[in-house]
């Protein structure tokens, strides 16, 4: 049995929804932090949710992705398994 789902907060979202593109993209995130002109570090704490972010770095990002910045806010970006089947073919 389901424990009741966790709800994120905005910044848990954009961060899993910001993995999830970049992985799905198959975009490393030192190619990705080039293209949005950030540090690989800053986007490493970003996807981790450890750091706030602006609009318009999260611009640059959805640019460099190519996706609408709402991607970055939605309940339901990609399908909920992309994280671990992504994650498993990288191991």
């Amino acid at each position: 049995m389901n424990g009741p789902k966790k709800i994120l907060t905005v910044r848990e979202r954009v961060a899993h929804n910001l993995r999830a593109w970049r992985l799905q993209r198959e975009i490393s995130q030192t190619d990705l932090s080039a293209s949005a002109d950030i540090s690989q570090t800053f986007l490493s704490q970003v996807e981790n949710g450890l750091r706030n972010v602006s609009i318009d770095t999260l611009e640059k990002l959805a640019a460099a992705l190519e996706i609408d910045i709402l991607d970055l806010f939605a309940t339901q970006a990609l399908a909920p398994d992309v994280l671990t089947t992504t994650k498993n073919a990288h191991k």
